[in-house]
């Protein structure tokens, strides 16, 4: 009986030891680079655009751009024909007569961008239209890294927000 008494009392000593040992370590690191792991943000140079009966069309893979994302978070597109110097949200119209629309839509892994043309036919591609290779800046933010009053439409905006870098 005197032995049963000290194997409860030596395990009653090496838990309570054992619980101190555990919940003593602590490890700290250095503080992480400010910005926000989760938003994904990356440029896009369309060299050539495909072309069907209605208008000029690219198809833009984005493995970022998951259902979760389509389903609850936010997919923003901008749009530069100046080598990224300026970056315009989209839709996007090109003042002309007739004129032209840039629009795009989404589905998984994919952002699909439509250069509409009001006139007679399907026009002019817009490589052509602007004498340079378009840009285009695709920003996928999960739900969860969704922050509130952020005009969605200024990129500068978005970029400081999110800390996106170029």
């Amino acid at each position: 009986m005197e032995i049963i008494k000290t194997i409860k009392k030596l395990t009653v000593i090496i838990a309570i030891i054992g619980l101190a040992i555990a919940t003593s370590c602590v490890k700290e690191g250095p503080t992480g680079a400010t910005g926000n792991a989760n938003v994904y943000a990356n440029t896009y140079v369309i060299n050539a655009w495909s072309v069907n009966s209605n208008n000029f069309y690219t198809d833009i893979y984005v493995s970022a751009l998951t259902s979760d994302v389509q389903n609850y978070g936010t997919v923003q597109v901008f749009f530069s024909y100046n080598s990224g110097n300026d970056w315009n949200a989209m839709p996007f119209t090109y003042s002309s007569n007739p004129y032209y629309v840039m629009t795009y839509s989404t589905e998984v892994h994919h952002v699909f961008v439509d250069w509409i043309y009001s006139g007679t036919g399907f026009g002019t591609d817009p490589n052509t239209v602007y004498g340079t290779s378009c840009m285009f800046k695709v920003v996928v933010i999960p739900p969860a890294a969704k922050r509130p009053n952020v005009n969605m439409n200024n990129y500068a905006e978005v970029k400081a927000v999110y800390g996106l870098k170029d």
